[in-house]
């Protein structure tokens, strides 16, 4: 691949932003003592984009921790009564809104007779790529947290190629893989952890069917992973 550009938006910027909040939860959740339902984890809205991120958990103890992440603070408040959970909203929301963020930085490139990728890494770096006529190869690197790639001419429909690397980035804590077609952005992402169901599942398809689009997605009856068209 070639690069092309890298930069720096503040619509990158905040949507970075969540995922490395989203990201810390992850391992907030896994560092406290006991079995942490997540169907019964609040994150606050108003605090997401604030330096004290605010967490509302319920547990079997009842408490106050906080986390420093350099760049902002989680304050977890423990409660001994059911908790009406929300954290996959924030999931669902940060893939929509990447989802529109690559198709208006992708759809200049959709009549290029090659595919172009769009990075946005941990970084906060912003990186379109040039790939070739018959695909985009992502470099292998672990902090990519967002992927969107042009099928020139052709559908959204993810390849066998593109459910292959879709699962190489969630396996490494990525958040979401799209494609963007003359109709419209096929965007696969995570919600939380990747059960190893789903994880087998996706590549079964890869494998015995060699593509995804929406209607496959709808029979897999995947939990932890979600696919929206944009």
């Amino acid at each position: 691949m070639k690069l092309c550009k890298v930069y720096r938006d503040s619509r990158a910027q905040r949507i970075v932003r969540i995922a490395r909040i989203l990201l810390a939860i992850e391992d907030v959740l896994e560092e406290l003592p006991e079995d942490i339902d997540v169907e019964s984890v609040y994150l606050d809205p108003e605090t997401v984009l604030s330096d004290h991120v605010k967490l509302v958990v319920s547990s079997d103890r009842h408490g106050s921790e906080t986390r420093d992440l350099g760049f902002a603070q989680i304050v977890i408040e423990l409660v001994q009564h059911p908790v009406s959970g929300n954290i996959h909203r924030f999931y669902d929301g940060v893939a929509m809104e990447f989802g529109r963020y690559s198709s208006r930085v992708l759809s200049p490139y959709l009549s290029k007779p090659v595919e172009y990728a769009l990075l946005l890494l941990d970084s906060e770096d912003c990186i379109v790529m040039e790939g070739f006529e018959k695909g985009v190869v992502y470099p292998s690197r672990n902090n990519i947290l967002f992927t969107a790639h042009t099928h020139p001419q052709g559908l959204s429909t993810l390849s066998r190629r593109d459910i292959l690397t879709l699962l190489d980035i969630l396996s490494k804590r990525g958040f979401a893989f799209c494609a963007m077609g003359v109709d419209g952005v096929l965007c696969v992402y995570r919600r939380l952890l990747v059960y190893e169901e789903d994880y087998e599942k996706l590549l079964a398809i890869a494998n015995d069917v060699g593509y995804l689009d929406m209607e496959i997605a709808a029979r897999l009856g995947l939990t932890s992973v979600g696919i929206v068209k944009i």
